[in-house]
Order: C-alpha cells, then sequence, then structure tokens
C-alpha cells in the first residue's frame, strides 16, 4: 500500500515536473537570442533524470538528486526555489520507490 502511493506519488511529480521545465526547455530552444544560463546542464540533468525515473527508478533518482546537488553548487537561492524543492523531493520519492518495491515480498497463494 505505502510501496505503491509513493510509486505514482513520485511518477505524477515528476511528469508534471517535465511538463513544468520542458516549457522552459522548448522556450530556451526556440528563442536561440537567450543566453544559455549557467544552471542549464544542471536543469537537463534534472529532467533527465525524471524522465529516466520512469523505467529506472533508482538510476532516475540519483540524476535528480545530482542534479540538485549540482543547482545548489552552482545557485544556491535557485535550488531553494521551490520547483527545485519538488525535484529533490520527487528524486528521494523514486529512490525510496525503488529501495520499497524492491523489499516486497509476495507470498505463494
Amino acid at each position: 500500500m505505502v510501496a505503491a502511493f509513493v510509486h505514482w506519488a513520485a511518477r505524477v511529480l515528476a511528469a508534471s515536473l517535465v511538463l513544468f521545465f520542458g516549457l522552459f526547455l522548448v522556450v530556451h530552444i526556440v528563442d536561440r537570442d537567450a543566453p544559455a544560463p549557467p544552471t542549464f546542464i544542471a536543469i537537463c540533468t534534472i529532467l533527465a533524470g525524471l524522465l529516466i525515473g520512469w523505467k529506472w527508478e533508482v538510476m532516475g533518482g540519483v540524476l535528480v538528486i545530482a542534479g540538485y546537488l549540482h543547482m545548489g553548487y552552482l545557485s544556491a537561492p535557485a535550488a531553494g526555489s521551490w520547483p527545485y524543492v519538488l525535484c529533490l523531493i520527487t528524486g528521494v520519492l523514486l529512490v525510496i520507490s525503488w529501495f520499497l518495491r524492491r523489499r516486497t515480498v509476495t507470498l505463494p497463494a
């Protein structure tokens, strides 16, 4: 029960955040005159982790957490904003979901 809730909470948050950050990524790609922010690599790492987390939860979670830590290194105020904190929570939920689903034991009927 808890494993399923954590699993779907991570997926819903990941999908929402991919749409949110994906919009900004598309705008950045379309507007070629805008300079890339120094945190662009961190944002791309977070997005990649959110997408990979749908198939491989632990790998995606680790990428999201690594991207968040990179963001914090580059810009601590930006890392403290709510979208990035939600990314960190999602990354942690992905790792917890992997751990809970891995430990779930099914008994034979």
